[in-house]
């Protein structure tokens, strides 16, 4: 009743800011919602962001999601990409949070176009350095976290990741490989509440350049 007191006793110009100042952080919240049900349903937001309204419904958080890319080196081997690893944070957690075809179409071709390396590059070339600092390479046996194959070369790790080379990494023409295909393509990860149980499922259509 008091509410409708107030009301009455607005006049001219003062009712239109008043209903501005009662409505208007309702409409923008709707707003906010319906936009980001939209994206999330059409563009492949996570319902975890734009708001965050479907967080307790669903399991597609950003972390969920990964690009799944493989490439064949000019030698015909099958290699495993490391899409992010070269990325700045923030690149990553936009493309984790809105998954993009585009950025697969944008990512193929400088792959193709630009040397890869391993993602332990740095590591590969630490040791290098302490091996040809220490002709005892007892030293470097007890790190544990390498295997040395006479006479004191590094062994690479079985099917290793790679990615692309940037301006920071150490040359080492042996590591440095180039591509002449690649395939890529965002997945998800979804729960199935009937039958209970976690599956991925693709997210996007299969990008494939060069001649596989």
């Amino acid at each position: 009743m008091n509410l409708f007191r107030v009301r009455k006793n607005i006049k001219g110009g003062d009712r239109l800011s008043y209903y501005l100042e009662f409505w208007l952080p309702s409409l923008i919240l709707i707003m906010v919602a319906l936009g980001q049900i939209y994206l999330a349903q059409t563009a492949n937001l996570s319902p975890w962001k734009g708001g965050g309204f479907g967080m307790f419904a669903a399991i597609d958080a950003p972390s969920m999601r990964v690009i799944v890319a493989e490439g064949i080196d000019q030698k015909g081997q099958l290699l495993r990409l490391d899409i992010f690893d070269a990325l700045d944070d923030s690149t990553v957690r936009r493309m984790l949070a809105l998954a993009r075809q585009k950025d697969l179409e944008n990512i193929a071709p400088q792959l193709l176009s630009q040397p890869i390396v391993p993602t332990t590059i740095q590591q590969q070339a630490t040791f290098e350095k302490l091996l040809g600092e220490n002709s005892n390479t007892q030293i470097v046996e007890q790190l544990g976290k390498v295997e040395l194959t006479p006479p004191g070369g590094i062994k690479s790790l079985p099917l290793p990741l790679y990615r692309l080379k940037t301006a920071y990494d150490p040359e080492i023409p042996a590591a440095m490989k180039t591509l002449k295909a690649v395939r890529l393509q965002w997945w998800k990860i979804k729960f199935n509440q009937g039958e209970k149980r976690i599956f991925a499922e693709p997210l996007s259509e299969l990008i494939k350049v060069g001649d596989w």
